[in-house]
């Protein structure tokens, strides 16, 4: 689920159908998307499969009830749109149910489309003749409508450009001095981390998080120690909770979050991956200038990460692009970790949570959401 991230006024459906893929930051397929919104405001974004014949016993009625409970969670919203993005011959039934679970909720269901890979197609029956829940005489319209449109050239000239798919982040960086940094790592994982030493390993986390990313990235180079010094901590399940949490404190206290940290944290660590993951902190909304220059900064360690770092850095991408709403692609890196390694718990956890569809409280709050384009 995503927050619009800028102001743009679309007075029709061609507009909306232009504007989803740039709020999910790719192109969905075979998806049902909610757009929810008040009477003049686009709240938030929400994408799911559309259900699978073969459900192993989850009926369709079930589904979409699910996924209308989900949605009718958020208290400002006052109605919806749905779009369905398929090939399937019953796509259109699918959004029809979709829609009937939504209006049991009292929720009004402005208006459904189906988008193929030919046309688009206005699902909702004006004329009252159609006895499916969807419109059988529905016109195709041309793609161009919505591929020329206001709303899609905004978003271009804005830097946006949607992929076929969730990406899995990658590295940009070339670490020159790459095999130093390595042989650091197989020092420090050798000698491991003591209890005294996390709070210490956590200021210098901090300490790199805080530069600009250019100017972090420099030091780093010059200083492979360094590098493999915070790559190898990720291998204590402590440090890496720690940098995870610490995006939840204010900045005034992430130092004395840092010196407690060998004490009052290390005997809660058990349940720091849940805590870290569901918000457990309370109702604070997390320091997004800090999470971003986190997850900067750990994507352009990637590409010098290897086995346990790597899949860790991974779930803590995975992690926050779930902070962010994005669980599409909050997912998919989960499974990418979990590819490295199937037991990594933290991985596991992500998949399973963004599966149930469990979001943060902030996401559908305009005042907290993370806005990825300001």
């Amino acid at each position: 689920m995503t927050t619009p991230s800028d102001v743009l006024r679309i007075t029709d459906a061609a507009g909306i159908l232009a504007a989803i893929p740039h709020q999910l930051r790719f192109q969905p397929a075979e998806s049902l998307v909610v757009v929810l919104a008040t009477d003049d405001h686009w709240l938030a974004t929400a994408r799911v499969d559309l259900p699978a014949p073969d459900a192993g016993g989850v009926t369709e009625f079930d589904y979409f009830e699910a996924v209308a409970d989900k949605v009718t969670a958020v208290s400002s919203m006052t109605r919806v749109f749905l779009a369905a993005y398929s090939e399937r011959s019953d796509a259109a039934r699918l959004v029809a149910a979709a829609a009937h679970s939504f209006v049991d909720h009292d929720v009004r269901v402005v208006d459904t489309w189906l988008v193929t890979a030919e046309a688009w197609f206005t699902l909702t029956c004006f004329h009252g003749e159609c006895q499916r829940g969807y419109c059988e005489f529905a016109e195709a319209q041309k793609l161009e409508l919505i591929n020329l449109h206001e709303a899609h050239l905004h978003n271009i000239v804005r830097g946006s450009a949607p992929t076929e798919g969730p990406v899995v982040p990658s590295s940009r960086v070339i670490w020159q001095r790459h095999d130093a940094v390595r042989r650091h790592v197989a020092e420090f994982v050798q000698q491991g981390v003591f209890d005294f030493e996390r709070a210490e390993i956590l200021l210098l986390w901090l300490e790199y998080q805080e530069l600009p990313l250019m100017t972090s990235l420099v030091r780093l180079q010059e200083r492979p120690e360094v590098l493999g010094r915070l790559l190898a901590s990720l291998h204590d399940i402590h440090v890496r909770d720690a940098v995870m949490t610490s995006f939840l404190v204010s900045d005034g206290d992430v130092r004395h979050f840092a010196s407690l940290m060998p004490y009052d944290l290390a005997e809660d660590c058990t349940y720091l991956d849940a805590m870290a993951t569901t918000s457990a902190l309370g109702s604070g909304t997390p320091r997004w200038d800090r999470v971003d220059r986190c997850a900067e900064l750990a994507q352009e360690m990637l590409s010098a990460a290897e086995g346990r770092e790597l899949t860790a850095l991974l779930s803590i991408l995975s992690w926050v692009d779930w902070m962010r709403g994005r669980g599409s692609s909050a997912l998919a890196i989960a499974q990418q970790a979990l590819k490295n390694d199937e037991n990594y718990s933290l991985a596991s956890l992500m998949e399973d949570i963004v599966a149930s569809g469990y979001q943060p409280h902030w996401v559908t709050e305009p005042g907290q959401a993370w806005r990825g384009n300001k």
